[in-house]
């Protein structure tokens, strides 16, 4: 899905947005190469609670 966004369609970025406490999905990103673009703090309102995300991000470094 990665390889098709950037090759066929000439997205230049991917970027997530994930709960800060969700380990498991940061670590599947990065896995996939993606990098730490940076935390926002209290972003989202659920369940009565404030959370942060986590926003990381993949270049296509393919010029």
């Amino acid at each position: 899905m990665v390889a098709f966004g950037f090759d066929s369609v000439g997205i230049l970025w991917l970027e997530t947005w994930i709960l800060n406490s969700n380990s498991p999905s940061r670590g599947l990103f990065k896995a996939l190469g993606f990098r730490d673009e940076g935390l926002l703090r209290q972003r989202y309102f659920i369940n009565g609670r404030s959370h942060d995300m986590r926003v990381l991000g993949l270049l296509n470094t393919v010029s």
